[in-house]
């Protein structure tokens, strides 16, 4: 039996910015990588942070920014 090793990532990038080399590592020894995402839902009308997050990577405010990077 494989073992698994589980990366619980508040947001998308979390878990490949803070262990994307120890489970690549892990991978290529065999075991099975399961990367669970916690916080990843849409924000209908972003204000603020949010809204600075996609307005400063040049989208417009009424792009579900989320949903891309759920894609």
């Amino acid at each position: 039996m494989k073992r698994t090793a589980l990366a619980l990532s508040p947001h998308l990038d979390d878990a490949a910015f803070s262990a994307g080399g120890t489970l690549h590592a892990l991978g290529r020894a065999g075991w099975r990588v399961v990367v669970a995402t916690i916080f990843t839902r849409s924000m209908p009308e972003p204000q603020g942070f949010a809204l600075r997050c996609q307005t400063d990577k040049g989208l417009a405010p009424d792009i579900d920014y989320m949903a891309l990077r759920r894609d």
